[in-house]
């Protein structure tokens, strides 16, 4: 059996292998550097489900990331907003995961465990929020940030 494509056809197929290899090419893995500045929640709170509501306690998520610091600021509605502030070589590296323990007044910590990618002039972390007590680990939920504009 033979298949007949068109000139037309042949050109259509060669112009979509070469797009899906570009975007793998231009895309990396974030990179440590890539790190340093201000990021915030990329999801518009307003469009944020009541689940989600309900587990971030109606907060936004701030993380500032310099050469010697990294700022960890929790926004909630109610005003009574938390910052906890680290030394930047707290953060631990793993391959391309980066884990940030944030020891809080109250006696637990926040854990964020995060990986990224880096598209030119866009760049995106994505990974885990981790909240623990005294007692060990009781929640935790999906978190996304975008560089601040």
């Amino acid at each position: 059996m033979r298949l007949n494509l068109g000139v037309s056809s042949m050109k259509n197929i060669i112009i979509l292998v070469l797009i899906s290899v570009s975007t793998v090419t231009f895309s990396k893995t974030i990179e440590e550097n890539d790190l340093i500045g201000t990021w915030i929640d990329s999801i518009p709170y307003s469009l944020k489900g009541k689940a989600i509501h309900w587990l971030a306690g109606q907060s936004k998520n701030r993380l500032e990331i310099s050469n010697n610091k990294i700022r960890f600021i929790r926004i909630f509605e109610s005003g009574n907003n938390e910052i906890i502030e680290i030394n930047y070589e707290n953060m631990i590296k793993n391959d391309d995961l980066y884990i940030i323990n944030l020891p809080r007044e109250s006696g637990g910590k926040y854990k964020i465990v995060l990986s990224g990618w880096n598209i030119g002039s866009t760049k995106m972390l994505f990974g885990h929020f981790y909240l623990y007590n005294k007692e060990g680990l009781f929640n935790g939920w999906q978190i996304s940030l975008s560089p601040e504009k």
